[in-house]
């Protein structure tokens, strides 16, 4: 019974450990949008992401690129250039988002992505990512978000 019961929590430690990677590396996804309500999918992407596959691009129905330009008042994303050329030349709608950091001032922060992207007429619209949990866990690291 002791083997038994040894085997089974070997079996389900392996399995819950390759769901966790399977999904931490995106082979299995929960976000797959309605295409009959959601015509057009984007992603976003920073340096975080490496190198990207543009040619895998087109086979996930993707239209749009938003790519990372800048964080806070200095910050700026070191595969923005790459990211930003490789995405018009592919053809893809491209926009860029700032990564807003609340210890800086919002003129500092504008200046920083005013000088980073350029202002083409089509170009996407601005965006902004405003994340609070890294303040909150700051303040308090106990809160659970």
């Amino acid at each position: 019974m002791k083997k038994l019961l040894f085997i089974l929590a070997i079996i389900s430690i392996t399995s819950c450990t390759l769901l966790v990677l399977l999904l931490h590396n995106g082979t299995i996804r929960f976000n797959y949008p309605d295409r009959e309500e959601f015509h057009f999918l984007g992603i976003d992407i920073s340096h975080h992401q490496g190198d990207i596959r543009w040619n895998e691009l087109r086979t996930e129905g993707i239209s749009f690129v938003i790519i990372k330009a800048t964080e806070g008042g200095d910050f700026k994303d070191n595969r923005f250039k790459t990211n930003w050329k490789k995405s018009k030349e592919e053809g893809y709608r491209t926009g860029a988002y700032h990564f807003y950091r609340f210890c800086k001032s919002g003129k500092e922060q504008a200046l920083n992505f005013i000088e980073t992207v350029p202002n083409k007429p089509d170009n996407l619209p601005t965006a902004i990512d405003l994340e609070f949990g890294a303040i909150v866990r700051r303040i308090n690291p106990r809160i659970k978000l």
